[in-house]
């Protein structure tokens, strides 16, 4: 698959729109606000780290909760925090928190 922005090869399986198209690479479409090919679909967020999309921060413990929102503040993200207890509750966009 080609991204529709560069026409270089990508292998994204990330979903950022609020639609199902995602041949683009992630650091092309940083700053579009609508989806390149429908026009319609707003962007669901703009958490994007190191090329990632983020839609939840992950921590093990409530004592993680703190660091972790300033980590969030620094990064600019709108997600919400949530505690896990075990690796199944993680999504595919999530970004697992850990300080120790």
């Amino acid at each position: 698959m080609e991204c529709v922005i560069c026409l270089e090869s990508t292998s994204n399986s990330t979903k950022v729109f609020n639609c199902d198209h995602i041949n683009y690479h992630l650091n092309c479409i940083k700053n579009v606000i609508v989806c390149p090919l429908c026009k319609v679909c707003k962007i669901a967020n703009d958490n994007i780290i190191n090329g990632r999309f983020v839609s939840r921060i992950l921590v093990w413990h409530y004592n993680q909760i703190l660091p972790a929102s300033i980590y969030r503040s620094a990064k600019k993200l709108d997600c919400e925090i949530v505690i896990i207890k075990s690796l199944s509750e993680r999504g595919p966009n999530d970004l697992i928190y850990h300080y120790p």
